[in-house]
């Protein structure tokens, strides 16, 4: 006769407390107790959700009267703004009106030069003549050509796509070997002392700040003046700065160009030229 074994009836009887367990109680206690807190919290009235809705409104509209009040320019901003306006506007004018007198004064002494090297013989007219032309201090007129440089499209966003003052220089250069005798940039004369070049954004010739487009003229034979443009390593370079940033160069001819003298640069000294 087989004994029963006692362990055995135990471990049964276990699992069938186990099972009933789970039966009659499916849900975690921790569960069914987090469930019981949600289910007593107040829920939200009428009442209430109109107070929050009223205090975000409040909240809202006090954030943006702060806003509007700390972008808004102060007076004594405004006015500071509007003084150091209404002093540059007036430094602008100034500034015309003494470069008006400087022209005329200009004008004034180079025809007093011309009647005295008239009264002093041809030769000498001639040799002076030639020196005030070279010293770009007397104003021209004649044929020659019109070159317009332009920036890329890019150029408000990408520095690449400015002309470069780099690029002015070696278009005015070409123009000097290829026989200009005498050049502009945007109305400003080149002369033996005349300096191109970048500060900052913008491109200073004789310390007169310029923009784009740059319209550079020479007085030459225009011709000439095309062919050796055309001819040259300055159009190749151009050309590749178009096809990388869309930089223009527009070289046409003219059959008159005036140009102004430019300023006599002050002689601080001088030596005799060896024969």
């Amino acid at each position: 006769m087989a004994v029963p074994d006692p362990d055995r009836a135990r471990s049964k009887a276990a699992s069938m407390n186990l099972l009933q367990e789970v039966m009659d109680h499916p849900l975690d206690p921790g569960y069914i107790a987090a469930k019981q807190r949600l289910r007593d919290r107040p829920r939200h009235t009428i009442w209430s959700t109109a107070t929050w809705t009223i205090v975000a409104i409040v909240a809202g509209v006090a954030l943006a009267a702060a806003v509007v009040q700390l972008r808004a320019p102060k007076p004594a901003v405004t006015e500071t703004r509007a003084l150091l306006a209404s002093e540059i506007t007036e430094r602008r004018e100034s500034v015309r009106s003494l470069e008006a007198q400087n022209e005329a004064l200009h004008k004034q002494i180079s025809t007093l030069s011309s009647q005295v090297l008239s009264a002093a013989g041809t030769a000498t007219a001639t040799a002076n003549l030639g020196e005030a032309i070279a010293l770009c201090s007397t104003p021209v007129t004649g044929e020659g050509v019109v070159a317009v440089v332009s920036d890329g499209p890019g150029a408000d966003t990408d520095d690449a796509a400015r002309v470069q003052d780099s690029d002015l220089q070696a278009l005015v250069n070409q123009l000097w070997v290829s026989g200009a005798e005498a050049v502009t940039i945007n109305g400003t004369r080149i002369g033996p002392t005349s300096a191109i070049r970048g500060a900052g954004g913008a491109i200073l010739v004789s310390l007169v700040a310029l923009s784009a487009p740059y319209t550079v003229q020479a007085i030459g034979s225009a011709n000439g003046l095309q062919i050796a443009i055309a001819r040259s390593n300055v159009a190749d370079e151009f050309s590749q700065l178009h096809t990388a940033y869309g930089i223009g160069l527009e070289i046409s001819g003219s059959s008159s160009i005036s140009m102004p003298g430019a300023a006599i640069p002050a002689l601080k000294y001088a030596k005799p030229v060896a024969d």
